[in-house]
């Protein structure tokens, strides 16, 4: 099944008023948001949008993920992340009309 909701990338997320809201713990390797360092927050968002974008049953046509991983020195690891989202816009009106493509209706 295609992404058509945020709840496909963020279980239990909820969308209000242009607000999004997360659950806490819905996050991957960052279980309790209040207390944790950003960067974890951070690492959870992308590895959450990463998992779920890229394990979805029927892949996003105009949304594309990919993620390398490397240690560097033996002790840290590097998670690397790309997120491509192909735009339709309006020539007269570049940044203002940005807007996502929807997905292809079969």
């Amino acid at each position: 099944m295609a992404l058509t909701d945020i709840t496909d990338i963020f279980t239990g997320a909820d969308i209000t008023d242009f607000e999004l809201t997360i659950a806490s713990g819905d996050l991957v390797s960052c279980p309790n948001p209040v207390s944790s360092d950003p960067n974890e927050i951070v690492f959870g968002l992308l590895e959450t949008m990463y998992q779920g974008i890229s394990n979805a049953a029927e892949p996003p046509t105009y949304l594309k993920v990919g993620a390398t991983s490397n240690l560097i020195g033996g002790d840290i690891y590097r998670r690397t992340y790309t997120f491509t989202v192909d735009l339709d816009f309006d020539g007269d009106n570049i940044i203002e009309g940005l807007d996502v493509k929807d997905e292809p209706v079969e």
